[in-house]
């Protein structure tokens, strides 16, 4: 789901970041943190390397929220801070 569409789903304008609850933000940073370290692990190079290695990182990181949780985090509620 792009941005756009869970921006639209949780009825948000603006930054979704602004919006996003603990558990989403917590999440977005493990996310983030462990892809790059990955990339330094494993020497990866270029781009479209880094692209993949954060969109497996990233695959993974959800499939141990449905598995933990069961609720992903498009479908949490926005945070009205």
């Amino acid at each position: 789901m792009g941005l756009a569409d869970i921006k639209k789903r949780k009825k948000i304008d603006g930054d979704l970041m602004d919006h996003a609850g603990r558990a989403e933000l917590a999440a977005n940073e493990f996310r983030c943190t462990q892809a790059d370290q990955k990339i330094v692990n494993e020497n990866v190079q270029g781009e479209q390397h880094a692209i993949t290695t954060h969109q497996t990182v990233e695959a993974e990181v959800r499939n141990t929220i449905k598995k933990l949780v069961g609720t992903m985090l498009e479908n949490l509620p926005a945070s009205r801070l």
